[in-house]
């Protein structure tokens, strides 16, 4: 099995994740990848938003998970149709593996890197910058096992 397919087999189930949004808050929470067909996973993340002020608000997003060969595609929408990252995997690639992928919305360009430690753990990293937009985001995913 190609290494994307493996990645994309193992990211079904549920996941925890924290996310640092430095100098604003930290967002911690779970998201289920749910198979929506054999090369299809709906992503939802819900979490709570800590501000440094001390606020806390809930927070959510959606996201589709497409398989492809050697590349996963994320889209912001089910009819896949609007592209928000790919991730391209070379045939030699193995665990723990770094992907970059780059989107522009509007003026403000979001550049991911995405780490797979292994198949219990992946990191997602964006740098975002524009006339608008202007901060960086560290998240680390980790599978919950045993959940039914």
């Amino acid at each position: 099995m190609k290494i994307a397919a493996q990645i994309f087999d193992s990211l079904e189930g549920e996941w925890s994740f924290k996310r640092i949004i430095p100098n604003q808050g930290e967002i911690n929470g779970r998201v289920v990848f749910h198979k929506e067909n054999s090369s299809c996973l709906k992503y939802r993340e819900e979490g709570v938003f800590s501000t440094v002020h001390g606020d806390e608000l809930n927070s959510y997003r959606d996201y589709y998970y497409t398989l492809n060969q050697d590349r996963i595609d994320i889209f912001f929408d089910k009819d896949l149709k609007n592209l928000f990252q790919s991730l391209i995997f070379n045939t030699n690639d193995t665990y723990p593996l770094k992907l970059r992928s780059s989107h522009l919305c509007s003026k403000d360009l979001y550049e991911g890197t995405y780490t797979f430690e292994n198949a219990g753990q992946f990191n997602i990293n964006y740098v975002v910058n524009g006339p608008k937009k202007n901060y960086t985001t560290y998240t680390v995913f980790k599978k919950v096992y045993g959940v039914s």
